[in-house]
């Protein structure tokens, strides 16, 4: 969404945002908890201040699947709230876009979320939202409503 916001490359017909996070933030701090995020983000603060922009951060996550960053990187969206934040990068996006949760995707992808989203949209006419009902983050045994969906909306660019 940043670089088609930023470039608004004129071969890109459509953007289709599946299970959109809300903010870098956010979703790093889902998947690794409070406490984990802020000694991730001390660790980054302190990498940066000696210089060593590119220290690996290690997040432990609630799953089994650990996270890593370069520090800067960390570091970036740690302390810019709408740096990565999907809410205020649909405003710089000219093209049709679909936006496409399931009714049981991670807590961050909220119906709210995604209503926001095409509100604050730069062309709300041209934004379509698309809720999957029993869809999981992972649209596993959803695969032909997500290609149904998807599809479809290709099929009107």
């Amino acid at each position: 969404m940043y670089a088609c916001g930023q470039m608004q490359y004129p071969e890109v017909l459509g953007l289709a945002l599946i299970s959109p996070p809300p903010s870098a933030q956010e979703m790093t701090t889902f998947l690794t908890g409070n406490q984990e995020y802020e000694r991730a983000k001390a660790e980054a603060r302190e990498a940066m201040a000696r210089g060593d922009e590119y220290h690996l951060i290690v997040c432990k996550s609630r799953g089994n699947l650990p996270f890593v960053y370069a520090a800067r990187a960390f570091k970036s969206f740690a302390e810019s709230e709408n740096l990565v934040n999907a809410r205020f990068l649909v405003q710089n996006i000219e093209y049709p876009l679909l936006i496409v949760r399931g009714t049981r995707d991670l807590p961050p992808m909220t119906s709210e979320l995604v209503k926001t989203m095409q509100a604050n949209s730069r062309r709300p006419d041209l934004c379509e939202l698309v809720e999957i009902e029993g869809a999981s983050h992972y649209y596993s045994g959803c695969e032909n409503q997500l290609t149904e969906a998807l599809t479809v909306w290709m099929s009107r660019l």
